[in-house]
């Protein structure tokens, strides 16, 4: 029979807290039909109850999709990063979304 860890088992405040532990990797491929790979990722952990893995697509074959995708995951990143943590998580996302869709966007139409 295995032992159980009261502090794992209790739920009262005075309980001891483990801080959680993972491990995480991340990895884009290139796929089979495109010589590069034009696809971003990265992450943010804040703090033991937050954090922040993103993923952007680079729209193989279509021009600039490695510097979108490569601003997405940074501009996002940074957004969220420098938000206020009261915001909640949520809002903090949606919010750093939103800014790294307008700065790509404002980027496109300066290029064109």
């Amino acid at each position: 029979m295995a032992s159980i860890d009261p502090a794992v088992e209790s739920s009262s405040p005075a309980a001891p807290r483990r801080n959680p532990t993972f491990d995480f990797a991340l990895l884009t491929d290139v796929g089979t039909k495109r010589e590069g790979n034009e696809d971003s990722c990265g992450h943010l952990v804040e703090h033991d109850t937050t954090a922040v893995f993103i993923v952007a697509d680079g729209v193989g074959g279509y021009e600039g999709g490695e510097v979108a995708s490569a601003m997405a995951v940074e501009t996002t990143l940074e957004a969220f990063r420098t938000s206020a943590p009261d915001l909640g998580p949520h809002k903090r996302l949606h919010r750093a979304l939103q800014q790294a869709n307008i700065e790509i966007h404002n980027r496109a139409l300066a290029v064109l």
